[in-house]
């Protein structure tokens, strides 16, 4: 779902603004020109969206650092079984929102369970596979990440109304 929702939700935001060549902002990007968004939020500054963005990757970066001790202390699964945990919150309070500073800090939040649980279960991974297939197993978690985004842009792309505005 992590590699679908960045996937899918990246595709809106360059499309609807092509003639500026825009890139891909990450899953948050194309909400903060939605409507919806700009009715609750608008106005705000390219800083702003910028922080809106990155948020949830700032944290993550953060979070990630104490993954490590942490998953040593109280286990892998029950670290990444707590990154799910705040991410969950995270999302909840993002969806709860009405007002601005209340979506960073649930992008934030989220940040630290992603940072938890992304850091953690690749290691985990890796300890408890078999030695003759550790590193295909490694890379299998990238792997399910990247076909989740390819898979998300791809129904991106298809669910424009000018279906071949990317060929």
């Amino acid at each position: 779902m992590f590699g679908f929702d960045t996937g899918r939700c990246s595709t809106d935001l360059p499309c609807k603004l092509l003639i500026t060549q825009a890139e891909p902002t990450g899953s948050i990007g194309p909400v903060t020109v939605m409507p919806q968004f700009k009715d609750a939020f608008d106005p705000i500054s390219p800083t702003l969206q910028g922080l809106i963005v990155s948020a949830i990757l700032i944290t993550a970066s953060i979070a990630s650092l104490v993954a490590g001790p942490l998953s040593d202390k109280i286990s892998r699964t029950r670290t990444f079984a707590l990154g799910g945990l705040i991410f969950a919150i995270g999302s909840m309070v993002e969806c709860a929102s009405f007002v601005l500073p209340m979506l960073i800090v649930g992008r934030c939040i989220a940040g630290v369970g992603e940072g938890l649980f992304l850091s953690t279960i690749t290691v985990y991974v890796c300890e408890i596979a078999p030695t003759a297939i550790r590193g295909s197993l490694a890379c299998t978690v990238q792997l399910y990440i990247t076909i989740g985004i390819a898979t998300g842009e791809l129904c991106g792309r298809c669910s424009f109304e000018h279906f071949m505005i990317w060929v």
